[in-house]
């Protein structure tokens, strides 16, 4: 298995929370996005910051594939920022993980009152096809992790997320705020403890109950949920 690590994720489930966690660790680099230039470069939203990074995808996945300059390295994925005219021989030589998250919950926590998002902008389907991709050339069953799963208990998600990866798990993953400043700490703090630590488990407290959509976006629901149901499938069991 490689010491590569690309997690794929769709927007909001859990993923900026999981890079920290795993940057924290000693023998751990990571990448955020590194093919968000490259993506705004070829539909057209580039700014002048985007250039600042690598916008030819040729060359990011050829850095993707590279040595890592520790032992390990974390990479965060949208699948939407994959086009399809983008390579995708390089996720055959990592060991890629999905994160997933119930497209309600994610439409809920993403829209804020904005009803013009679509299904590609979540990515459950352009997930999926990485996903097959994947399983095809390599003849592996990429591993699959639900961002609810390690929100309901994150010391035994981290734990069985780093057994599946070959790695030895560390208390660091469990301490995200380390490395910040002061500000980025009390900012940081609402989101990651929300969502990770076990005494905020809102969503638990209040049984699970999934969040109503406006009828706007049911559509959206729709058309991502047979993708979500047949990745839950085959994610990884807690217990």
């Amino acid at each position: 298995m490689s010491q590569i690590i690309s997690m794929w994720s769709t927007p909001d489930a859990l993923s900026v929370g999981l890079l920290k966690a795993f940057g924290n660790r000693s023998d751990c680099a990571t990448v955020d996005e590194p093919f968000h230039a490259a993506y705004l470069a070829a539909t057209g939203l580039a700014d002048d910051n985007t250039y600042m990074r690598e916008t030819d995808p040729d060359e990011v996945a050829a850095s993707c594939r590279a040595e890592p300059r520790r032992q390990w390295s974390y990479q965060r994925h949208m699948p939407h920022h994959m086009l399809e005219s983008f390579p995708l021989d390089w996720t055959e030589d990592v060991t890629n993980v999905f994160l997933i998250r119930h497209p309600r919950r994610l439409l809920a926590s993403l829209t804020d009152g904005k009803l013009t998002i679509r299904e590609a902008d979540l990515g459950f389907r352009r997930m999926r096809e990485i996903y097959h991709h994947v399983r095809l050339k390599t003849d592996l069953c990429p591993i699959v992790v639900d961002a609810e799963d390690i929100e309901r208990d994150p010391k035994r998600g981290l734990t069985l997320l780093c057994e599946v990866l070959g790695m030895p798990f560390e208390g660091t993953m469990l301490s995200p705020l380390r490395g910040m400043m002061p500000v980025e700490r009390r900012q940081e703090r609402a989101t990651w403890s929300s969502r990770l630590w076990p005494q905020q488990r809102r969503r638990n407290e209040s049984g699970g109950v999934m969040p109503e959509l406006p009828s706007q976006l049911l559509d959206v629901e729709r058309e991502a949920l047979p993708y979500y149901e047949a990745m839950a499938e085959r994610r990884l069991r807690l217990s």
